[in-house]
C-alpha cells in the first residue's frame, strides 16, 4: 500500500526506479527523512523479466487465475507517482479482494470485488485524485488511502496529499482522523476493526498510527533517537508490527523491525543485519518481513525472514537473489511476496516452508508476468499484481476445489 540494497543514501538518486512497499512519499514528508523509510530495497523498473534460474520447488496444486483488470500505469519519467498504484493488495478470509483499478478515464481508484468469489473490481468512493484500498477484514470493511489535490507535490501533475480512509462493506466511506497530523495512510485492519498505518505532518514527522473506536493514537517509537515509523500489520489480539527508523549523522537512514504489544515498542531479532522491517503477523504470533545483510565486500542482500517466539529465521529464496520480501502470512504460516535477482523480479509464495514461484502455480497463464504477491488468505487464495500482455493488471489465484 525499492534494487538490491534497501539501506542506501538517496540524496543523489536519479529517480529512475520505483519503490514498492515503502512508506509512500506523502506531501508532509521531508526529503531527508524519506530517503529510506522501510528497508525492502529498490525495485528496478525493468522487473518484468521472469527469473530464469531458481531454486524454487515445483508445486502441483491446481489454482484458478482470475484477472481483476488493469492497475495503474507506471510513469517511467516519474515513477514515485505509481506508489501503491498497482492492483491487488489484500484479500479477506471470506474471499473479498481489494486494491486499485485503472479506469478507462485514466483515473487510478480504490477498488473491491465486494463479494466472495467475484471476479470483477468495482470502484470505491474516493476523491477526484483517486486512491487505493490496501486491506480488508472478514466483514468486508476495507482500509487504505485517498489522494487529495494539493499544490505541494513530489509527483509532477499527480498532485496529492494522502488521507487514511475506511470503506464499509456497503461501500460507504469514512475518513479516519489524523489527530495533530495533516496526512496519513491506513495499511491494515483486523477482524475487530482495529486499524494501523501511519500519520504525517508538514514538519516531516512520520509516526506509526493505531485507530481504535474511532480515535487515532501515535504509537511509541523504538528508541529516543527514532525519527518515526510505520505500522504495517495487526493480528486478532491487537499485536502490531512494522518498523521505526533513524538517520545517522551522514544522512544514512535505517529501519528496524518493531513489535508493539501492551503499549510498548520492542525491536525484533536483527541477527547480524543492518536494518529490518516487519510486514505482517498472524494470530499465532508468526511475523514475516526482511533483514538487510551487508556482505564483506560492502554489497547488501535483502533476506526474507520469519520471526517466531522472538527468534528470526531466514526463508529460502531463488539462486542469486539479492532481494526477497514476504508481505503477508496466513494462519497456516504460508507467506507471499516477491524476489528479485539480476534476471528480474517474480511473485513468490512460501508454502509449507518451501519457496514456490507464483508462475508455477498457474503454468498455463500465457501472457502473464507475476511481479508481486501482496496477500494470502487462510484458504490459500493469493492476490497481487503483474503484467498481462505488457499492461499492469491485478490478479487473484484461488485454490481449485
Amino acid at each position: 500500500m525499492q534494487t538490491g540494497s534497501s539501506l542506501v543514501d538517496y540524496s543523489s538518486r536519479d529517480e529512475s526506479w520505483m519503490p514498492v512497499g515503502s512508506h509512500e512519499m506523502e506531501s508532509g514528508m521531508h526529503a531527508r527523512h524519506w530517503r529510506w523509510l522501510v528497508g525492502i530495497g529498490l525495485l528496478v523498473v525493468t522487473f518484468v523479466a521472469p527469473l530464469s534460474h531458481t531454486s524454487a520447488k515445483q508445486h502441483s496444486s491446481a489454482y484458478e487465475l482470475v484477472d481483476l483488470g488493469p492497475g495503474a500505469v507506471l510513469d517511467v519519467a516519474d515513477p514515485f507517482c505509481s506508489l501503491f498504484a498497482r492492483g491487488g493488495e489484500g484479500v479477506s478470509s471470506t474471499g473479498v479482494v481489494v486494491g486499485q483499478r485503472l479506469m478507462d478515464t485514466g483515473e487510478a481508484v480504490p477498488a473491491t470485488t465486494g463479494s466472495t468469489g467475484s471476479s470483477k473490481f468495482k470502484k470505491l468512493k474516493a476523491s477526484s485524485a483517486g486512491g487505493s484500498a490496501l486491506d480488508v477484514n472478514a466483514s468486508g470493511t476495507a482500509v487504505g488511502k485517498i489522494n487529495v489535490a494539493s499544490d505541494d507535490t513530489y509527483c509532477g501533475d499527480f498532485r496529492k496529499s494522502v488521507l487514511p480512509v475506511l470503506w464499509a462493506a456497503d461501500g460507504k466511506r469514512t475518513d479516519l482522523p489524523t489527530g495533530d497530523y495533516a496526512n496519513g495512510r491506513a495499511d491494515a485492519i483486523n477482524d475487530k476493526g482495529e486499524i494501523v498505518g501511519l500519520v504525517t505532518n508538514v514538519d516531516s514527522e512520520v509516526q506509526p498510527a493505531h485507530w481504535r473506536d474511532g480515535a487515532v493514537e501515535a504509537l511509541p517509537l523504538l528508541q529516543p533517537e527514532s525519527l518515526g515509523g510505520n505500522a504495517y500489520g495487526i493480528n486478532a489480539s491487537g499485536v502490531i508490527v512494522g518498523s521505526c527508523f533513524s538517520v545517522d549523522a551522514t544522512g544514512y537512514a535505517s529501519d528496524f523491525a518493531t513489535i508493539w504489544q501492551d503499549g510498548a515498542a520492542a525491536e525484533l531479532d536483527l541477527l547480524d543485519g543492518t536494518g529490518s522491517v516487519a510486514y505482517a503477523i498472524n494470530d499465532d504470533g508468526l511475523i514475516v518481513g526482511n533483514i538487510i545483510f551487508t556482505e564483506s565486500d560492502g554489497t547488501q542482500r535483502q533476506a526474507a525472514i520469519e520471526w517466531q517466539d522472538g527468534e528470526a529465521t531466514e526463508l529460502p529464496t531463488v539462486d542469486g537473489a539479492f532481494s526477497s520480501v514476504p508481505f503477508a502470512v496466513n494462519a497456516s504460516g504460508d507467506a507471499v511476496g516477491m524476489v528479485q535477482s539480476a534476471d528480474g523480479q517474480q511473485a513468490v509464495a512460501w508454502i509449507d516452508g518451501d519457496l514456490v514461484l507464483v508462475s508455477d502455480l498457474v503454468p498455463d497463464a500465457e501472457g502473464w508476468v507475476f511481479s508481486a504477491a501482496k496477500d494470502i488468505s487462510d484458504d490459500g487464495t493469493i492476490v497481487g499484481y503483474g503484467e498481462f500482455d505488457g499492461v499492469f493488471h491485478a490478479f487473484v489465484l484461488r485454490p481449485a476445489a
